[in-house]
């Protein structure tokens, strides 16, 4: 019954989540259709890496660099990286490097082949162990070693070590799960489906698999299933490194190793989700009830996959007579004035790529608003009884407002010398309930002037596109193609200018909030100027782009370096067709970005339409030309 209950509950996830959201999942909602499992992956790696450590040939706290010694970064600190704090997240990598992780209908080892590169020039962000912080290069150097401790490939190790024992038969990467006929598409928010995504950053987020099969993984996590793993090593997996009530519950590879409403029924979940472009995963165990649920779609969002998965366990566990209450938090009492204790807090803040002026209008709300987004948006917060503030919807100036019903309340607190705002926030999910998520959100900036004539540099930039420029010709990241820099006082985004031509990552925030840094450079080419990421991402200004006219009627390629052009006036609204070698590729965007054309769209038209305002890139490998034919 337990057996058919797993396997009931992976179908349904994948099929109830499309049909009640009107998604549309690849063969109707088959429940053996293949996704890519985007982060569910990394407790693959923690699985293989733990077996390791049950044989004796890996150390949970020796130093990663005594595996692989090809690992190197220009911060010293990175020789005290630990295995373990790959696997929770402790480890004070910037957060996710390299070419070539996510390709369209394509493979390759460039990403493998050149990952090691791109840490070598980059410091840490924080001590290793300081403080836990999301972050894929971790788990990547894992699969490194994996792979240098066991002397085997690791798409070779999984297969051996983890799908042939438990029978999985359809899970694999894309060096042994490649164009199965049953793998999704790629389905944009549009309806228009792409040829599926693989993702070569196996590790952290490349393992292709059904959800039953997920779901199947998932019980080997079950107390006293020690087909992969022993329950000793199991419980270590489960123990929480969290310091206090706002840092992520990390496991060994979890997510979450526990939620209040499970664990004040006895009730231990253990969570993993997984966001890769565009597919979305989540797997969730209850070991000692042997519970397996895992929630796989092609649209939405991992946060979606959970609330889902939730719903399911609580089906399971109401088939155990275990009933779990979810109640929402009720309604904060206001207060009308704010503590003059708070004005001390006032300033700016920093949390993911942006920045925010807080500030408390004549100390009767607090204003947060931020300053690097188009419109500069403005959220304001009431002051309650505990000592804490509440989101508001509306103004509280116009006497209109109300208390957002996906409440946050957020308050101040101090970690080692520094100022953060933390916040609980309410996530409620059309149809599928809600979640309850405690996490650090901001943090203080310095707020010491730069030297004027960095400022003014970086202010001319202001307000600027960037463009994708040196990905392979096949990536994904091509279906978001450009950012808009923006610019404050000192920041460059959430990044700190330190001259002209360059800004540094300026964030120290555990969890979410902190995580994906990178060293922000401006590098003159050939081609134009380029802001490059210190994880080896490149953009093109948007400035120095050609125009595409009727003249041009050949396009030379070059390997990693993206042809863009603006459609010229005399081209607008009109249509061409294009001789395309192998391993070349082109986009069309509108005026606002949006893909209306790639050669890797399903079903693509030989007339290829070239809209007003829009931008066309060119891709593929240096010595080979694309033909404008008509």
């Amino acid at each position: 019954m337990k057996r058919k209950l797993i396997k009931t509950a992976a179908f349904l996830a994948a099929a109830a989540l499309a049909a009640s959201n009107g998604m549309n999942v690849f063969a109707e909602q088959q429940p053996q259709s293949v996704y890519t499992v985007g982060s569910v992956s990394k407790m693959y790696v923690v699985t293989a890496a733990l077996q390791l450590v049950e044989q004796g040939k890996l150390e949970l706290d020796a130093p990663v660099t005594d595996y692989l010694p090809d690992f190197k970064m220009a911060d010293p600190r990175y020789r005290d990286i630990t295995v373990r704090m790959l696997m929770n997240h402790s480890s004070g990598l910037m957060g996710t490097s390299g070419i070539g992780s996510g390709l369209l209908g394509e493979r390759s080892t460039h990403f493998h082949n050149t990952f090691l590169d791109y840490l070598k020039t980059q410091s840490l962000k924080a001590d290793p162990g300081d403080f836990a912080c999301y972050c894929n290069d971790g788990l990547t150097l894992l699969e490194f070693v994996v792979e240098q401790v066991s002397g085997t490939d690791y798409s070779d190790y999984l297969a051996e070590h983890i799908c042939k024992p438990l029978g999985l038969t359809e899970t694999g990467t894309l060096w042994t799960a490649f164009r199965k006929p049953n793998h999704v598409d790629v389905q944009l928010d549009s309806g228009v489906h792409f040829t599926p995504e693989y993702w070569a950053e196996i590790g952290s987020g490349g393992v292709l698999a059904t959800a039953e099969e997920v779901s199947r993984f998932g019980t080997q996590f079950f107390t006293g299933n020690e087909t992969l793993l022993s329950d000793r090593i199991k419980r270590e997996m489960r123990k929480c490194y969290a310091n206090d009530d706002f840092e992520d519950r990390y496991g060994l590879g979890w997510d979450f190793v526990g939620f209040a409403d499970y664990d004040a029924q006895g009730v231990q979940l253990l969570s993993k989700g997984g966001d890769v472009a565009n597919e979305h995963a989540e797997l969730l165990v209850a070991p000692d009830h042997k519970i397996s649920v895992s929630v796989l779609s092609n649209t939405g969002s991992s946060s979606m996959n959970l609330a889902m998965a939730e719903a399911l366990m609580d089906i399971a566990l109401e088939e155990q007579g275990i009933t779990i209450t979810h109640k929402d938090p009720a309604c904060k009492k206001t207060l009308s004035t704010i503590p003059k204790s708070y004005q001390k807090y006032e300033g700016l803040y920093g949390g993911g790529s942006d920045v925010y002026r807080v500030t408390f209008p004549d100390m009767a709300y607090m204003q947060v608003q931020c300053l690097t987004n188009e419109i500069q948006s403005i959220t304001h917060y009431l002051y309650t009884t505990e000592d804490t503030f509440v989101r508001m919807q509306g103004r509280v100036p116009s006497g209109n407002a109300s208390e957002d019903p996906n409440q946050e309340v957020v308050s101040f607190r101090q970690r080692n010398g520094k100022d953060y705002i933390c916040k609980d926030a309410l996530n409620q999910i059309e149809q599928l309930g809600s979640l309850q998520m405690a996490e650090y959100g901001l943090q203080r900036l310095d707020e010491t002037p730069v030297d004027a004539a960095a400022q003014k540099a970086w202010d001319e930039r202001n307000g600027s596109r960037y463009y994708l420029y040196n990905e392979l010709a096949a990536s994904c990241y091509y279906l978001l193609p450009s950012q808009k820099l923006f610019v404050t006082d000192g920041y460059v985004s959430s990044c700190r200018i330190t001259d002209e031509t360059h800004a540094v990552h300026a964030l120290q925030i555990p969890g979410n909030s902190g995580r994906d840094l990178t060293d922000l450079s401006i590098v003159q080419t050939d081609d134009g100027e380029l802001l490059q990421m210190s994880s080896g991402t490149a953009y093109l200004a948007e400035k120095d782009f050609p125009v595409l006219t009727g003249a041009v009627r050949t396009v030379p390629l070059h390997t990693q370096q993206a042809g863009w052009y603006r459609i010229g006036d005399d081209m607008a609204n009109k249509t061409i067709t294009l001789d395309l070698p192998e391993k070349s590729a082109v986009y069309v965007y509108d005026r606002y970005d949006k893909p209306i054309y790639s050669s890797f769209m399903l079903d693509c038209a030989d007339h290829i339409p070239l809209p007003s305002g829009g931008h066309i890139v060119f891709l593929g490998e240096t010595g080979s030309s694309i033909e404008i034919t008509s």
